[in-house]
């Protein structure tokens, strides 16, 4: 009995890592609600589910992944990051895009497509923000101001840089 208890436990986490190593990377959402919305990206990696927008640092969480659920225990980044909340999403990976679905409520979802050839930044282990800021800052203007043309292209470029760039 121990024998199969540790045979499943074995898969469990096999099923477990492999299920995270599909999420793994960088991902920017493609679905606008509202012709001001933000750009957002999403940081996964193995620990960790970090998303920032253009504006700020939206949110850090640990997950854990479950074959088609994610389960994301958030973070509160001002108060040693204890967890303060948990959200459970189905979630459906391409290799090209990802839909995560709100479990408790449905209508709530995101779409996310992948962003090749790039590593997720760690948030948790970086000095400096400046060059991951210069490089979002290139990547909000291809993946959202040139394809959503926002009626203010140079004023959301300054809100940018006043969060990312100015602050620091």
């Amino acid at each position: 009995m121990n024998r199969l208890i540790k045979i499943l436990l074995l898969l469990t986490t096999w099923a477990c890592q492999n299920s995270k190593s599909e999420i793994q990377g960088v991902w920017y959402a493609t679905n606008p609600s509202a012709p001001d919305r933000h750009y957002f990206e999403a940081h996964i990696t193995d620990t960790g589910f970090v998303v920032v927008n253009d504006v700020t640092l939206s949110y850090a969480a640990t997950y854990e992944m479950y074959e088609d659920t994610l389960i994301q225990n958030v973070r509160d980044i001002y108060n040693d990051f204890r967890i303060y909340s948990t959200v459970k999403f189905m979630v459906k990976v391409t290799p090209d895009s990802m839909k995560l679905v709100n479990a408790s409520n449905p209508d709530l979802s995101s779409k996310w497509t992948r962003i090749s050839n790039l590593e997720p930044f760690d948030f948790f282990a970086a000095d400096s923000l400046d060059q991951f800021a210069i490089e979002l800052k290139n990547r909000y203007k291809k993946n959202y101001l040139e394809i959503y043309k926002p009626q203010s292209i140079e004023g959301n470029l300054k809100d940018f840089d006043v969060y990312w760039i100015d602050k620091k």
